[in-house]
C-alpha cells in the first residue's frame, strides 16, 4: 500500500500495521476511564518519523467507540510561543473541546485560564517553573481547579488530552510542556497521551539543565508504550510502492526494478529509516520529476535526489567539483575535494553513479556521469545547446523537411546532442525509421561541410548503430552502400568519408564493427570505388586550389586522391608542389598534427607519406618546403613548417 503523500499529514492508511497496537492502547484508556477517576499520563515513545502521529490518530478514532461521550483535547504545543501563552492556550483549548453542552465545566476552565499567568523571569529556567507552581497553588487557583475537578466528576466528563510533536521543540520548550502536564495531571477523569522520543527528551533535559532527565520523565509518565521497530523490508516495500505509484500516475516509462541494485548493494536503503523519510523523499520526487523525466536518466535522478535530501554535503561536493575533476584530472583540487564524499553516507552511491557503463537502451541515456548532461540534475533545465527529449521525438515523427530540421540543429550547435540520442539501438523498431535516419544523417552535411569535421565521429556512430539494427545483416549492409554511392551535385563529406571507411575496412581490417558486413562490402567494392573516384574528379579543383571545405575534409580528400586516382594525383601534385605554396601547407597539415584548440604542433604522422609522396615527388616536396620564405608566414604555419623540418 502506497502512502498518501502530503506535507506531514497523518496517514490514514495502516501502512505499518499499527491499528492493532492502537486498538490495544485505546482499550486500556477506555477501561481506565470507565473504572477510575484518577488522571493518568501515558507516553508513546518512538523515534522522529516512526509513525507516532499515525498511531495517535488511530487511538483517537478507536477510543471514541469504546468510551461514551469522551472529549478529545488535541493540543499542539509548537503552535504557541512563550511561557505566558502556553499554559493559558492549553486551558483555553481544553475549554473549547469540552463544548457548550458542558458549559459549567467550560466556564470554570475559562476562569482558570484567566487566573493562571506565567510569572515573567528574565533568567528563564527553573525560577519560572517554581514561580508558576507557586501561582498555580495560589488559593484562588486551587479553588478553581478543585471546582473543575468536581464538575468533571459530577458531569461524568471523560477527557483524553493528546499532545504530539514534542520532538519539534527546543530543550527549554520540552521542559515547559512536561511541567504543564505535571501541573494539570491531577484533573479527574482525564488521560494525557503524549508522543515523544524518550532518548531525545532525556538527553535534551539532562544537557540543558544538568540533572537526570530519565528520572524526571519517570516522575511524570506513568505508563510508557514504545513503538515496535519498523522492519527494513517494510520500508523497502513502501519505497517501491510509492515509486511505482509516481511512475504510474505520471505515465513515466521506467522499470522500478532498476533501483533494486542501488537499494540493496549501494546503500540507498540506509537513507530511509522511517515513514517520514519516505514521505519527505516522495514529496520532492513527485514535485520535481514529472515535468523533467524525459530529459534525465530516471535511475540517476532518483539517486541524486536521495543524496540531495539526506546527505546535502556530499551533494554539494558532487555539484561543485565533478566537472572540474574531469577537466583537470586526478591530481586537481577538484578531485581532492571529491574525496570528501568518502566521509559521508553517499560514497557507494557516488561510485555507482559514475561507474563507466555501456549504453544498452534508451533508459541508459542522459547519465549524470556524461558531462553534457551533468548540469541537468542540479538545475532541472536543459542547456540552450542541448536537445530535449521532446525535440528528439519531434524529429523522429517528422514526415517532411527532416534534413532541414537537422540543419537548424547544426546552426544552433545542438546536433551533437541529437546524434548522441540517435546512437541508441532501441530507437529503431521499424525499417522505415532506419532508412530515414540513415539518409538524413548523410544528406545534411552537403550544406555544412566544414562543420562535419566536429561531428564526424558522432555521425559515424549513428551510421553504425542503424546498420547493426537490422536483423538481416546483409540487408542492412546493402542499404548502407545504397545510401553511400548516391551522387550529389555538391560535395558531401559524410558519404565521401564513410565510403573510404568501408573500403579501408576491407584492406586493413581497421573497423572491427564492419567485419560482419565484409561480404557485402566486398561484393560492392567496385561501386564504392567508382563513386569515390567520381567525387575525386568532380570536386578536385575545390580541394586542390581552394580551401572551402576545411582542413579535415581536405586531408581526407587528398589521401583518397592519392590512393584511388594515383596517376591523376601525381600529375596534379607535381605541378602544384612546384608552383603553389598553399598546396605545400595542405600536405604539411596532413603530416603535422596540431592541437585543435591552440593549433600547436604535437605529432608527426607519416602514415600516408609513401602514398602522398612517392620517391621523386618527395624530393621535390622537400626542396620546395626548405625554400619557403618564413618571414611571410603566419605564426601557425611557421610552427608547422618548423616542426616538420625538425622531426622529419
Amino acid at each position: 500500500m502506497a502512502l498518501d503523500i502530503k506535507p506531514d499529514n497523518v496517514a490514514k492508511q495502516d501502512v505499518l500495521g499499527r491499528k492493532q497496537f492502537a486498538a490495544e492502547i485505546s482499550t486500556q484508556i477506555a477501561n481506565y476511564l470507565n473504572n477510575s477517576n484518577e488522571s493518568l499520563v501515558i507516553g508513546i515513545n518512538g523515534e522522529w518519523g516512526s509513525g507516532k502521529s499515525t498511531l495517535v490518530d488511530f487511538v483517537k478514532t478507536d477510543v471514541v467507540t469504546k468510551t461514551k461521550g469522551i472529549t478529545i483535547v488535541e493540543f499542539n504545543p509548537w503552535m504557541f510561543s512563550g511561557k505566558e501563552a502556553l499554559h493559558s492556550a492549553f486551558l483555553s483549548q481544553f475549554s473549547i473541546a469540552i463544548g457548550n453542552e458542558k458549559h459549567k465545566i467550560r466556564t470554570k476552565l475559562k476562569k482558570l485560564s484567566e487566573a493562571v499567568n506565567w510569572i515573567e523571569d528574565a533568567n528563564g529556567g527553573f525560577k519560572s517553573f517554581f514561580s508558576l507552581s507557586k501561582k498555580f497553588y495560589d488559593v484562588s487557583v486551587v479553588k478553581l481547579k478543585a471546582e473543575v475537578d468536581t464538575l468533571l466528576m459530577s458531569e461524568n466528563a471523560k477527557c483524553l488530552v493528546l499532545i504530539d510533536d514534542i520532538d519539534r521543540l527546543t530543550p527549554s520548550e520540552m521542559l515547559e510542556i512536561f511541567q504543564l502536564i505535571k501541573l494539570n495531571a491531577s484533573f479527574s477523569n482525564t488521560v494525557f497521551l503524549i508522543c515523544y522520543d524518550r532518548q531525545v527528551v532525556k538527553e535534551a533535559i539532562t544537557n540543558q539543565y544538568s540533572f537526570d532527565g530519565e528520572k524526571y520523565l519517570e516522575k511524570i509518565i506513568q505508563v510508557d508504550y514504545s513503538l515496535p521497530d519498523i522492519l527494513p523490508e517494510r520500508i523497502e516495500s513502501l519505497f517501491f510502492e510509492n515509486l511505482n505509484q509516481v511512475i504510474a500516475r505520471h505515465e513515466i516509462k521506467f522499470d522500478s526494478a532498476e533501483m533494486n541494485f542501488p537499494w540493496v548493494y549501494r546503500g540507498l536503503q540506509n537513507f530511509f529509516r522511517n515513514v517520514r523519510d519516505i514521505k519527505r523523499y516522495f514529496n520532492t520526487i513527485q514535485f520535481r520529476l514529472p515535468s523533467f523525466h524525459q530529459n534525465v536518466n530516471i535511475h540517476d535522478f532518483l539517486i541524486v535526489e536521495a543524496i540531495r535530501i539526506f546527505d546535502y554535503e556530499s551533494y554539494s561536493l558532487i555539484k561543485n567539483n565533478f566537472k572540474g575533476a574531469v577537466k583537470f584530472g586526478p591530481d586537481s583540487f577538484y578531485r581532492n575535494e571529491l574525496e570528501g564524499i568518502k566521509k559521508g553516507r553517499s560514497n557507494d552511491l557516488y561510485n555507482h553513479l559514475f561507474e563507466k557503463q555501456p549504453v544498452r537502451n534508451r533508459t541508459d541515456q542522459y547519465r549524470i556521469s556524461e558531462i553534457e548532461f551533468f548540469d541537468r540534475y542540479f538545475s532541472l533545465t536543459v542547456s540552450s545547446k542541448d536537445v530535449r527529449e521532446e525535440e528528439l521525438q519531434y524529429y523522429l515523427n517528422l514526415k517532411d523537411n527532416r534534413v532541414a530540421y537537422l540543419g537548424s540543429l547544426i546552426e544552433a550547435q545542438k546536433i551533437e546532442f541529437l546524434l548522441r540520442r540517435l546512437s541508441i539501438p532501441s530507437l529503431y523498431a521499424y525499417e522505415y525509421e532506419k532508412r530515414n535516419v540513415l539518409e538524413d544523417i548523410l544528406s545534411v552535411w552537403s550544406s555544412y561541410t566544414k562543420s562535419f569535421a566536429k561531428y564526424f565521429r558522432d555521425t559515424w556512430d549513428v551510421f553504425k548503430v542503424v546498420l547493426a539494427s537490422f536483423e538481416d545483416e546483409n540487408k542492412g549492409a546493402h542499404l548502407a552502400v545504397d545510401r553511400l554511392v548516391v551522387t550529389e551535385m555538391h560535395f558531401n563529406p559524410a558519404r565521401f568519408l564513410f565510403r573510404w571507411y568501408f573500403l579501408e575496412s576491407l584492406e586493413r581490417k581497421t573497423e572491427s564493427d564492419l567485419v560482419s558486413f565484409s561480404t557485402v562490402i566486398f561484393s560492392r567494392k567496385e561501386e564504392l570505388l567508382q563513386s569515390i573516384q567520381l567525387d575525386l574528379r568532380n570536386f578536385m579543383n575545390q580541394f586542390l586550389w581552394n580551401d572551402i571545405h576545411g582542413e579535415f575534409n581536405t586531408r581526407v580528400f587528398i589521401i583518397c586522391f592519392a590512393k584511388y586516382l594515383p596517376e591523376v594525383y601525381l600529375e596534379q601534385s607535381k605541378a602544384l608542389i612546384s608552383s603553389n605554396q598553399r598546396y605545400l601547407f595542405k600536405l604539411l597539415k596532413i603530416f603535422v598534427l596540431t592541437d585543435s584548440t591552440r593549433g600547436t604542433p604535437f605529432f608527426l604522422d607519416l602514415e600516408y607519406e609513401s602514398t602522398l609522396l612517392p620517391s621523386d615527388l618527395k624530393k621535390l616536396f622537400l626542396d620546395k618546403v626548405k625554400d619557403i620564405n618564413t618571414s611571410a608566414l603566419e605564426k601557425k604555419e611557421e610552427d608547422i613548417l618548423e616542426f616538420y623540418l625538425g622531426n622529419s
